[in-house]
């Protein structure tokens, strides 16, 4: 059997049918990558702007998916993104919606303790 192009594929996608051809010729069998996005959760005081080194669980859609000041990597998409202990810190959530980030450079968030 004549092999030229797609190759081996070929030759085992025809004995499978024309459908499998197309199938195989348009890559839809291999898995796509899955996309992450970026998020860095910082705590600040006050007035005086300064870094708090408190660490807070960081809840993403009320599921705790890392620590203040840890990168932390997920799906992305629109979520609300809230401590586990909110009361001390405002705002109490960030809407947002996480695209187009990358681990150099995720989307900064701060939480500014209450005076």
């Amino acid at each position: 059997m004549h092999t030229t192009g797609l190759g081996w594929r070929r030759s085992f996608a025809v004995r499978l049918g024309a459908a499998t051809v197309l199938a195989i010729a348009a890559g839809s069998c291999t898995s796509p990558k899955p996309v992450f996005e970026y998020v860095l959760v910082s705590l600040e005081a006050g007035e005086s702007g300064s870094r708090v080194e408190e660490e807070r669980a960081v809840l993403i859609d009320t599921k705790s998916l890392g620590r203040t000041g840890e990168l932390i990597e997920f799906e992305g998409g629109k979520c609300v993104i809230t401590l586990d202990r909110p009361d001390e810190y405002e705002p109490a959530e960030h809407d947002v919606t996480v695209e187009d980030t990358t681990a150099l450079t995720p989307l900064k968030l701060i939480f500014t303790r209450k005076s």
